[in-house]
């Protein structure tokens, strides 16, 4: 399968049109203009609205989250485990996730067909858009790598990858040692999607775990660099955007729900 045939799945926006009404038309454009067929803007899970977020839970065996995430925290866990859930439910065999606040490479249209070409096809999820920090002050990392990585803001996921993620941090156990590592203290519940996603990558790469636990390949975009990933990338935005599908700095995910 090669990447404009990926592109006639599901693509789905994640927007919570009620708190940022304006970002659900733009986003929507750009996915459309970045190649893709079959758009879906995915209705997200308002943090602040607490029927919401209950009556969510309640499709994940009302799981409890960490004392540290915001409402805004808990809205963006629950909307990408929600599309998790619905590609699931729906038998989709691949699907690209987006935020809503995405923006893409400025050789979107080549360099995206020469990497997905060269990204092995066992994949559970890829990480177009991410924060590798080892690449956030030089370019050596391999274009396609199974380096550690934050953020979910562009992926792509087969039908056993949304299983096995969706089982991975449903199952993430906050009371061991493994997540006091991973939080730098004692956690009291489930913490932010990619955190948890992160610590299964470095207990693979520890080889702590099994390394089919989870399978995963991230984009280094920092190899051909534009005008959104030019290094140093060294500010709470801008080390986001070490993939090749990047988050608008303009626009603050959680100015409206903290």
């Amino acid at each position: 399968m090669d990447f404009e045939t990926l592109q006639n799945f599901p693509a789905f926006i994640i927007n919570v049109p009620e708190l940022s009404p304006e970002r659900g038309e733009p986003a929507y454009l750009n996915v459309k203009n970045a190649g893709y067929k079959n758009i879906i803007l995915f209705k997200g899970v308002n943090g602040k609205n607490e029927n919401e977020v209950k009556e969510t839970l309640n499709l994940f065996d009302n799981f409890k989250f960490d004392f540290w995430c915001s409402k805004g925290n808990i809205g963006c866990n629950l909307s990408m485990l929600k599309v998790m859930l619905n590609i699931i439910n729906n038998n989709i065999p691949y699907a690209t996730i987006f935020e809503d606040d995405i923006l893409f490479h400025d050789e979107w249209d080549r360099l995206s067909k020469e990497f997905y070409a060269n990204t092995p096809n066992n994949f559970d999820i890829i990480y177009m858009g991410n924060q590798i920090d080892e690449c956030k002050f030089k370019n050596q990392v391999p274009r396609i790598n199974r380096k550690s990585c934050f953020c979910m803001h562009a992926i792509i996921v087969s039908n056993k990858g949304a299983k096995r993620i969706l089982d991975l941090i449903l199952k993430w156990d906050y009371n061991s040692e493994y997540a006091t590592k991973c939080m730098g203290r004692k956690a009291d519940g489930i913490t932010n999607c990619d955190i948890i996603l992160k610590n299964y990558q470095d207990r693979i790469l520890n080889k702590e775990i099994d390394t089919n636990t989870f399978i995963w390949y991230c984009w280094n975009g920092t190899r051909n660099p534009c005008s959104y990933n030019k290094l140093p990338l060294d500010n709470n935005r801008t080390c986001r955007n070490t993939g090749m599908v990047f988050q608008n700095m303009e626009l603050e995910i959680l100015s409206k729900i903290n």
